[in-house]
């Protein structure tokens, strides 16, 4: 079976997540591959950044355009519909897709026996996201099909999506196209794969997840954290001066920016 981990470059200004995300995977030892596909506006100098730190990358035949042309929704879900691309891998049996917005902090090599479509309801267990019910795009096992990405593209822009800004993108798509996957709990991985950064601390006290490193007081179990999804318009590789802040939210930015300034090691 041919497989591979899989994250989308669709602006040059992601490449730092890129980056961080590689290397904090590699750290963990997996035994598959590390694929990055390209839209084919990707600067030569991302190509050669890419090189330089030895992350195979694969530049798609044509980028999958955002059919909401003219709607009022922010840059940063404009571009998602690159991510599309990932279901014509067809190349591959089974790929786990990371957003390029994440870092890896526990292996997980285990997600590649898990079916088609498990992904995170990722902060769907606090009591005020209740209404959360469906998936969250950041990490997906899919298995690529020729035929399943012919479907999903002639269906762009023909099926009904939620009416909000952030459901104008491949997650919402995604969740017009798989509009049962909320009932298939059996593609409902642990929170523990998705864990966005500025809901830690809720988790941490409500349910007990902990990240090893920044919460030395923990102890080992299932609610280890695995992956730390950096959600939001500000990014770690951007400023912000809200870092300084002794509290959880500040502490994984810090993790990640620690990592960034340490790619060489």
């Amino acid at each position: 079976m041919k497989t591979a981990y899989v994250t989308v470059l669709s602006t040059d200004s992601y490449l730092p997540g890129v980056l961080v995300l590689y290397k904090s995977l590699m750290k963990t030892l997996p035994v598959h591959p590390f694929l990055t596909l390209l839209t084919t506006d990707i600067s030569t100098t991302t190509h050669d950044a890419l090189n330089r730190h030895n992350i195979a990358f694969s530049v798609m035949d044509k980028d999958i355009m955002n059919p909401h042309e003219g709607v009022d929704i922010e840059d940063r879900w404009y571009h998602t519909y690159a991510k599309l691309g990932i279901f014509g891998l067809s190349q591959y049996d089974k790929i786990v897709y990371l957003d390029a917005d994440m870092i890896i902090l526990q292996n997980i090599d285990e997600l590649f026996d898990k079916p088609h479509m498990s992904a995170v309801n990722a902060g769907g267990l606090l009591p005020e996201n209740a209404h959360w019910i469906q998936l969250n795009s950041g990490l997906m096992v899919i298995e690529p099909s020729d035929a399943l990405f012919k479907d999903m593209v002639s269906k762009i822009g023909k099926i009904e999506q939620a009416e909000r800004k952030d459901n104008y993108s491949d997650q919402g798509f995604l969740h017009a196209y798989y509009p049962d996957w909320p009932q298939h709990t059996e593609l409902h991985l642990s929170h523990v794969y998705n864990m966005f950064d500025c809901l830690v601390a809720q988790h941490r006290e409500s349910f007990g997840y902990w990240i090893k490193g920044i919460h030395p007081e923990g102890k080992e179990n299932s609610k280890e954290i695995k992956i730390v999804h950096f959600i939001g318009k500000v990014k770690p590789w951007n400023e912000h001066p809200g870092w300084d802040e002794k509290d959880d939210w500040a502490r994984t930015r810090r993790f990640w920016i620690y990592e960034y300034e340490n790619l060489s090691r």
